[in-house]
């Protein structure tokens, strides 16, 4: 899958969705003041590929079965169960009993919690 502006793709190593321009502002967590950026969150932001996940589960569906595509299904279930996989063992911080905010981020994964995130992202991946 290509990716488009601002640094936004999927990693294919993994299936996960990467962000992140120097200078902007993406996530709806990010912060900007002027040109300074108070909170980065460049690299694969917990909730956003959360919401990746599911995106991809209920279009493989409806592909499918309004389409009736069961090949390009078929696809992008592989990629759903890809991005299931690398968010389950790539986010999950078994120390702190949490998610990581973002990982692969300019310092590496964040440990930063944010609670309402994790339990929501924890939710929207179907185990």
């Amino acid at each position: 899958m290509r990716g488009t502006r601002f640094g936004i793709g999927v990693d294919p190593e993994d299936g996960l969705l990467s962000q992140g321009d120097q200078g902007y502002a993406l996530t709806w967590m990010d912060a900007k003041y002027g040109e300074w950026i108070v909170t980065p969150r460049r690299g694969k932001a917990v909730e956003i590929n959360a919401l990746w996940y599911n995106a991809l589960c209920l279009l493989a569906e409806w592909v499918e079965f309004r389409l009736e595509d069961k090949e390009k299904s078929r696809h992008l279930k592989t990629c759903a169960e890809q991005t299931q996989r690398s968010f389950n063992r790539r986010f999950w911080n078994a120390n702190l009993g949490c998610l990581y905010d973002v990982i692969d981020g300019e310092a590496g994964d964040d440990v930063a919690v944010a609670q309402s995130k994790s339990l929501l992202s924890r939710f929207l991946i179907r185990f």
